[in-house]
């Protein structure tokens, strides 16, 4: 909770921090690496992220949520291909019906046009 707080209020190092611990104390919680992950994004810190959601991927493999930050870390990366492959493959996993409509955008703005 206190994480998404600091989220809220753009400290994504005191985020982070949170996150840290959170992940530290419960390993086996795909989400909270997901949401390591978004925040290391949020905070440019790109190769953080990777590493925080291959952690989820290895406990969830198939969480679209996972793929739909990896795709938008990649495409800030300048490596459009790689994130749109990962922003389809959430698609694929069911984001749409789990998560709503958001990603349809974003992969349409990024990927469609290409």
């Amino acid at each position: 909770m206190l994480g998404k707080v600091a989220v809220k209020k753009y400290n994504y190092s005191e985020a982070i921090k949170y996150y840290l611990k959170y992940c530290e104390l419960n390993p086996k919680k795909s989400w909270a690496y997901n949401n390591l992950g978004e925040t290391y994004y949020l905070n440019k810190e790109y190769d953080n992220a990777i590493l925080s959601l291959n952690k989820s991927l290895s406990i969830s493999p198939n969480d679209p949520m996972v793929y739909k930050i990896r795709g938008l870390i990649f495409i800030a990366k300048k490596d459009v291909d790689m994130g749109c492959n990962n922003l389809f493959k959430a698609l694929q996993n069911g984001y749409l019906e789990i998560y709503g409509y958001d990603l349809l955008d974003i992969y349409l703005k990024n990927c469609e046009d290409q």
